[in-house]
């Protein structure tokens, strides 16, 4: 990547934390084995994005190449199941692991601070010929951070029942999203940003509270958000020293708070005024992105009272992407969980996962359906995996989470 120079230190930092914990692994390995060695999620998901790649290539010459017809959402969810068992049962070398190890350090480290060039070059490359939409998916699983990118985009192919897309349709597309959502919820996703860039490049750190300005002051560069800098710069003469994430984001607020109040967005009348970025500080990454989807969802039915001057065709349309999300997430789903669930399934879930615990079965159960996507209901399964010391790639975790990825994903 262009930026690669730019952050070689980073990059090189990270990526030697990470191999050396698979130094001992011996020559082949699961890609479960990388989950209990903690290596950082975001290179477990590019790792696992690399796979469901390779398997949707495979997926593709037999679609291809078959005299049967393997469309249709029934048989894509037993595709989907297959490349879940693929994925847990393929023995990767050592040096297989260590390419994909380097090349998610070196796309996040872009990533986080240049999300949406980064993303399109991903996907496109330099290339301008049009893009299978099954393929983009393939892509977007890559995603760790800023993952309701994802979430839209997947949102807005289902509904527009989009085949495929070229890059400048795409580029206009993603920039459409990210400048819409910056413009309502312009605090919470500098905040994510902030979490973001933290967590990340502080792998492998001892001290992971604080973070470089210069960092922060790029990613705002990249979004033109150039406001923030230029008080930024009044406030920390040396941009390469590394400052608290919670002090950082205090400014940051303080920033917002001036800048909102020069340039105030016309409200519903009696609305009182957003104040969804103090949710931001002193909250871990988890916590944030409970939040953060929320934010956001909740923001869409103020996207016309924000607006101001004559609608064009462009505004309707970049309107209609951003309640893509609104739309899916609030509707209400056609089945419950259970219906995805065999009686038989659910009885080894309970024994398995649950210990028995019945009640405590139910509740989550309840507490899952009550989630508005398959993100937020993902971090629940991780505390009862955790709290019950289930290997998530434990047969009955495994139908578990498929059960809710399908219910979450399932067409209305």
């Amino acid at each position: 990547m262009k930026d690669r120079d730019m952050y070689e230190k980073e990059i090189q930092f990270i990526t030697d934390y990470n191999l050396n914990k698979i130094n001992n692994l011996g020559s082949s390995f699961t890609i479960e084995k990388l989950v209990n060695l903690e290596l950082h999620p975001a290179i477990i998901k590019y790792i696992s994005g690399e796979l469901d790649y390779l398997i949707y290539k495979d997926r593709k010459i037999l679609l291809e190449n078959s005299s049967f017809d393997y469309s249709g959402e029934k048989l894509s969810g037993y595709f989907n199941s297959i490349a879940e068992e693929l994925k847990k049962s393929k023995k990767l070398s050592f040096e297989e692991v260590k390419k994909f190890v380097e090349k998610a350090v070196a796309f996040n480290v872009n990533y986080i601070i240049h999300p949406v060039p980064v993303l399109i070059n991903l996907i496109f490359r330099n290339n301008e010929a049009p893009k299978n939409a099954a393929e983009i998916k393939a892509y977007l699983n890559y995603i760790y951070y800023y993952d309701y990118l994802r979430d839209i985009l997947n949102s807005y192919f289902v509904k527009k029942k989009l085949l495929s897309f070229n890059r400048k349709d795409f580029e206009l597309t993603i920039k459409k999203i990210n400048n819409e959502l910056l413009l309502q919820k312009e605090e919470v996703i500098i905040a994510d940003a902030v979490d973001s860039i933290a967590d990340f490049y502080n792998d492998g750190a001892v001290n992971k509270s604080s973070v470089p300005v210069n960092l922060i002051e790029t990613y705002l560069k990249g979004e033109n958000l150039d406001e923030y800098n230029t008080s930024l710069n009044k406030v920390y003469k040396n941009s390469k020293k590394k400052v608290d994430i919670n002090e950082l984001k205090t400014v940051l607020i303080s920033i917002s708070v001036s800048s909102n109040l020069k340039k105030e967005k016309p409200l519903e009348p009696g609305k009182p005024k957003d104040k969804t970025f103090e949710m931001a500080s002193g909250k871990n990454k988890a916590d944030q992105k409970s939040v953060l989807d929320e934010e956001i969802i909740e923001g869409q039915d103020e996207i016309e009272e924000m607006k101001t001057g004559e609608e064009t065709s462009e505004g309707n349309e970049t309107d209609e992407l951003v309640e893509e999300v609104s739309t899916a997430r609030k509707t209400r789903f056609r089945k419950d969980i259970f219906s995805f669930l065999s009686k038989k399934e659910i009885e080894k879930i309970i024994g398995t996962i649950f210990n028995e615990d019945r009640e405590d079965f139910t509740s989550t159960m309840e507490k899952l359906e009550e989630c508005n996507n398959y993100d937020q209901a993902s971090e629940i399964l991780k505390a009862v995996f955790f709290t019950y010391r289930i290997n998530p790639y434990n047969k009955e975790a495994v139908a578990l989470t498929d059960a809710v990825s399908d219910y979450f994903h399932q067409v209305n």
